[in-house]
């Protein structure tokens, strides 16, 4: 996150990379609380479990949690 905000102040282009990397850092600080500092948890209200229902179907993948939060998430 704090390479977004940096960009941000700098004027620089924010990419994909950019916010997919900042999501996995936020899965990886927050996941075993899995709580509403996750925004994939805060958009669906809880943990979006996978088939198994073992895990998030976004665990530890800023990919995956981007698309899931721009609703493209298949």
């Amino acid at each position: 996150m704090n390479e977004i905000l940096t960009k941000l102040i700098n004027g620089e282009e924010i990419k994909n990379k950019d916010i997919c990397d900042a999501l996995w850092d936020i899965c990886s600080s927050v996941h075993a609380s899995c709580d509403s500092e996750c925004p994939v948890f805060k958009k669906n209200n809880g943990i979006p479990w996978n088939k198994d229902l073992t895990n998030c179907i976004c665990f530890k993948n800023g990919g995956a949690m981007l698309r899931f939060l721009r609703k493209e998430y298949k």
